[in-house]
């Protein structure tokens, strides 16, 4: 969202209700998905080591020799045959996909929480404009208290919901 677009829907109670809307879809956005990738990414990193250390363990290759061996060879490690190396050699593909959904994870919570500071920097600004409005003398029109009122209201209830989404 544009700067001058956010802040002509903080100055609009249609443009108000729409961030409230947009911030709860982002917030529940947030938690889901996203790092599919990044689990992949990482997996087939770990799967790439993995491979090449099943290559070098044993008896180098990929043919049949070489793959029962290096398994042997990994499931050494653990103290046991082929099936403990299966184990060994699978744990780096798990580490790296954790990795990468942990890392991507993170970089979409903090863009969520930066996104979230600025709404709510620009939110109590414009509720402190909102509220001086309705404090000046002469007071406004009945029509224009009422506008101001119900724009102080749903920008009161942006400020509030991002204040518990940041403890």
């Amino acid at each position: 969202m544009r700067s001058a677009d956010m802040d002509k829907d903080l100055s609009e109670e249609a443009g108000l209700i729409r961030i409230l809307g947009d911030l709860n879809r982002v917030h529940v956005e947030a938690g889901e998905g996203g790092e599919v990738g990044a689990v992949f990414a990482g997996g087939g990193l770990g799967l790439v080591g993995s491979i090449a250390a099943l290559y070098g363990l044993g008896t180098v290759g990929l043919s049949a020799v070489g793959i029962t061996s290096g398994l042997a060879a990994a499931g050494a490690f653990l103290g046991g045959g082929m099936l403990a190396g299966i184990v060994v050699l699978a744990m780096p593909v798990l580490a790296f996909a954790f990795a990468g959904w942990a890392g991507a994870a993170a970089l979409k919570k903090e863009r969520v929480r930066r996104l979230q500071a600025e709404v709510l920097t620009r939110a109590l600004l414009e509720q402190r404009e909102v509220r001086a409005k309705l404090e000046a003398q002469p007071p406004p029109s009945p029509e224009a208290t009422a506008a101001l009122g119900a724009q102080d209201r749903v920008l009161d209830t942006i400020i509030r919901g991002l204040a518990q989404r940041a403890q």
